[in-house]
C-alpha cells in the first residue's frame, strides 16, 4: 500500500491540479504513481536526476550564466521532484550508508563535510540543527527590529516558510529563478496568507538588486552561482547593520549544477565583512 501524502506533497498536488486544470484525484493517482514507480526516497532517484539532466546537455548545459537559468527552467519539474524527496524522514543509518557511498566514491569533499557537521560541538549548533523550524525560531529571535526576511535561490522556502508561520508579520523576499519550483513555493507562501515580495531570475537578469531586508538565508545556493561574490556583495549592499546571513558555505563536489564547487573567497569574504555567532550562521560587522 502506498504511503499518504505529506503536507508539501499535499501542497503540490493542489498546485498542479489548479496550474494543470486536471481534476484533483486524477493529478493525485499520477503523483502517487510516479512517486512510488521511482523511489523518491532513495539515492537511486536523486542520482537519476543528476543523469537525466547530463542526457539533456546538447541542448541545456550550465556552462554559461544564461545556458544556467534556461537549464534550471527546464529541469524545474525534476527539480521540484527532487525537493519534495527532501520533505521524508530520513534514517540515521541513511546518513552512515551515504558516507560509505561517498568512501567508495572517493568524494572526499563530502566526507569532510559529513564529518564537520557530525562533530560540531552543540554548544556553536545553537539550536541550528533543530530542521527548518528550530533555525526559524532561532533566527527570528536575532533581530529586534520587524523581520524582513530574503530567501535567496529560496527553492521550496522550508525556513522562510517555517519563518511567516511562527510570525504572520514578517516580510519575505523570495528569490529564484522564474520557473516552475517558484510558482509552486509563491502558491504555498499565498496560501498560508505571507506578506511577500518575489523576484524572478532571468536570463535577462541574472544577478537582481535585492531590498533592504535584516535577514537573509543564503543555503546551498553559492555552489550554484558562476559569480557568488556578486550576490554576496549584493546582499550586504542591503542588509542592514547587525543583519544576520544564515548560509552554508562548504566547497562541494563538482558536477553539473556545482558551477561553483570552490567557496574559499567566500569564506574569506564572510570572515572579513561577519562575525560568525553560530553554526552557519553570521551577523554584519
Amino acid at each position: 500500500m502506498s504511503r499518504a501524502l505529506n503536507e508539501v506533497e499535499i501542497d503540490f498536488v493542489d498546485f498542479m491540479a489548479a496550474r494543470t486544470g486536471r481534476p484533483r484525484a486524477e493529478v493525485e493517482v499520477i503523483f502517487i504513481n510516479i512517486r512510488d514507480r521511482y523511489g523518491f526516497e532513495t539515492n537511486r532517484f536523486l542520482g537519476m536526476t543528476g543523469e537525466v539532466a547530463e542526457l539533456y546537455k546538447l541542448l541545456y548545459d550550465t556552462k554559461t550564466e544564461e545556458d544556467t537559468i534556461r537549464c534550471y527552467q527546464f529541469h524545474s519539474l525534476l527539480n521540484v521532484y527532487c525537493h519534495l524527496a527532501y520533505t521524508y524522514p530520513k534514517p540515521k543509518k541513511k546518513y552512515w550508508k551515504e558516507l560509505v557511498r561517498d568512501l567508495k566514491k572517493g568524494e572526499l569533499r563530502n566526507i569532510v563535510n559529513f564529518l564537520k557537521r557530525k562533530f560540531t560541538s552543540s554548544a556553536e549548533l545553537k539550536g541550528l540543527h533543530l530542521g527548518p523550524r528550530g533555525i526559524a525560531a532561532f533566527l527570528l529571535d536575532q533581530v529586534k527590529e520587524e523581520p524582513v526576511v530574503l530567501d535567496y535561490g529560496c527553492g521550496l522556502g522550508y525556513i522562510s516558510y517555517q519563518m511567516v508561520k511562527l510570525n504572520k508579520q514578517i516580510r519575505a523576499i523570495l528569490l529564484d529563478v522564474d520557473c516552475l519550483m517558484l510558482d509552486f513555493t509563491v502558491y504555498r507562501f499565498q496560501k498560508i496568507g505571507a506578506n511577500m515580495e518575489v523576484i524572478r531570475i532571468t536570463s535577462d537578469c541574472i544577478y537582481p538588486v535585492v531590498p533592504k531586508h535584516n535577514i537573509c538565508i543564503l543555503r546551498e545556493v553559492l555552489e550554484h552561482v558562476h559569480q557568488p561574490l556578486l550576490v554576496c556583495e549584493a546582499i550586504i549592499t542591503a542588509l542592514n547593520p547587525g543583519g544576520i546571513v544564515y548560509g552554508n558555505f562548504d566547497d562541494h563536489t563538482r558536477n553539473m549544477y556545482h558551477v561553483t564547487p570552490e567557496l574559499n573567497n567566500v569564506r574569506h569574504w564572510f570572515d572579513r565583512h561577519f562575525e560568525k555567532i553560530g553554526n552557519g550562521c553570521y551577523r554584519k560587522r
